[in-house]
């Protein structure tokens, strides 16, 4: 708080000016990552509730800018599911932001269906796909091919879906990556 003080305050493009806004930004980072770490280590008891699926991913879609991820159901998908809204939320929302910064101006989809008994999501980019990432470090919390990333959110992504009783697996296909979550029946397991 002082340090944005000291900016304001200061002549700015001076290098007193630069020093005192790059002790913000690094501030603003390390918040950033506190939080991150937080979330990581909450294990609060889940929300669960039956949601319309359709309702559900409209609603994230909505979080998005711009209008780049396409819905698309399996045929004959479920039409509810008992899930923590807030929580699943988070987990698409990650995995959509990430498909969408690993694919700029390509589409990125969203379709959910069935998979035996259980739920089945799955986020799609066009991107270059996971690159040099070992898939068994992918969900390992600091492990991140991003310069900005904190490595966190696959990390917590992971641990949602564990917390559901789901699984959540990471993979390439033909035009980037996909990662596949399925969720059993009832929520938590």
């Amino acid at each position: 708080g002082h340090a944005q003080l000291l900016v304001e305050q200061m002549e700015p493009a001076t290098r007193q000016h630069k020093k005192a806004e790059r002790i913000v930004n690094e501030s603003l980072r390390l918040e950033a990552l506190t939080n991150d770490l937080l979330e990581f280590e909450r294990t609060g008891k889940l929300g669960l509730g039956q949601h319309d699926l359709h309702a559900f991913a409209y609603d994230v879609m909505a979080e998005l800018p711009g209008d780049r991820v396409t819905l698309t159901p399996e045929p004959n998908p479920p039409q509810e599911w008992v899930f923590d809204r807030s929580k699943m939320s988070q987990v698409l929302l990650n995995l959509l932001r990430n498909a969408m910064e690993a694919s700029p101006g390509e589409p990125v989809e969203l379709e959910f269906g069935r998979s035996g008994r259980n739920l089945r999501w799955v986020v799609r980019d066009r991107g270059p796909g996971l690159g040099d990432v070992d898939p068994a470090t992918l969900f390992e919390p600091f492990v991140t091919g991003r310069v900005r990333g904190t490595g966190l959110g696959l990390a917590i992504t992971k641990r949602i879906i564990e917390r559901h009783g789901g699984t959540i697996i990471g993979r390439n296909h033909a035009h980037g990556a996909e990662f596949v979550i399925e969720l059993p029946p009832g929520g938590q397991t």
